[in-house]
C-alpha cells in the first residue's frame, strides 16, 4: 500500500507516453483504473508457463552454473476477496504476495 500511489503514477506515465505494460502479482484491488493491464486476468485464457533464469555459483568451485527453472504460481481467495466486487473477474491473490505482505492491506480487511 505504501507504493500504490507511485505505482499508479508510473502506470499513467507509461500510458501517456504511448507505451503499454503488463503487471503481475499485484491484486486487482490495488490497480485502480489499470486492472486491464494485469497479467493475472490473462492467466486462464493463456496458459503461459512462468520461467525464471538464475545464475548460481557452483558449491565449492569457481565456475558458474546456469539454472533454468519453471515457477509455479499458486493463487487463493483471501477472506477480504470473498466480499470484493472484483471477485468474479479476479484470479485471486498470489501466494507469493501473501508470503511477503500478508493480506491485511487488502481493501475491506
Amino acid at each position: 500500500s505504501d507504493v500504490k500511489p507511485f505505482m499508479l503514477e508510473a502506470f499513467r506515465y507509461i500510458i501517456d507516453s504511448g507505451m503499454s505494460f503488463r503487471i503481475e502479482f499485484v491484486p486487482l484491488c490495488f490497480l485502480d483504473g489499470f486492472k486491464e493491464y494485469s497479467s493475472e486476468l490473462r492467466r486462464e485464457n493463456f496458459i503461459e508457463p512462468s520461467y525464471a533464469f538464475m545464475l548460481k555459483r557452483d558449491q565449492g568451485k569457481n565456475n558458474n552454473v546456469n539454472n533454468f527453472t519453471t515457477r509455479t504460481n499458486k493463487y487463493f481467495a483471501a477472506p477480504p476477496c470473498m466480499r470484493c466486487s472484483l471477485k468474479k473477474e479476479c484470479s485471486w491473490i498470489n501466494m507469493g504476495y501473501v508470503k511477503v505482505h500478508g493480506f491485511g492491506e487488502l481493501p475491506g480487511f
